[in-house]
């Protein structure tokens, strides 16, 4: 996910990500995961406040990535 700078502070990251896990949790899908980059700080600290943890970075999949995140959506509730 990417917003434009002038799109940013403005809740708009974290709404659509609420919105992607209550898609997917309708699907029936119970993990999320996702891979990003330290530099991305605000990606970074948005994925840690949502309730991701990060995982082994050994499993991470993206070359332009060296963190992965993972969240479990079965039992927690959607902030």
């Amino acid at each position: 996910m990417y917003l434009l700078p002038a799109a940013r502070r403005q809740g708009l990251g974290r709404f659509l990500i609420v919105e992607l896990e209550q898609e997917i949790a309708q699907r029936g899908f119970t993990n999320i995961y996702l891979e990003t980059a330290t530099a991305l700080k605000e990606a970074v600290l948005l994925y840690e406040s949502l309730g991701y943890a990060q995982l082994d970075p050994s499993q991470v999949e993206t070359a332009r990535c060296d963190r992965i995140y993972h969240k479990s959506i079965a039992h927690n509730p959607i902030p």
